[in-house]
């Protein structure tokens, strides 16, 4: 099957984000950095899991 967008080896994906200085959410935020190597399939899984993750850490409010 050909991919839309061409191969995955010639997508440019965004960097990865920028430290915060909340350690806490740095950590979910690195999680980011798997979605080039995770299947496309599977990406919904892991932004929700990132997002409910980040949720969680900004409802405790400890860094």
């Amino acid at each position: 099957m050909t991919e839309v967008n061409g191969p995955r080896e010639e997508m440019r994906w965004p960097d990865p984000p920028e430290a915060t200085g909340d350690p806490l959410v740095d950590r979910v935020a690195a999680g980011l950095a798997d979605i080039p190597a995770t299947p496309v399939e599977e990406h919904l899984a892991l932004y929700t899991e990132i997002h409910d993750a980040l949720l969680s850490a900004l409802d405790t409010g400890e860094s």
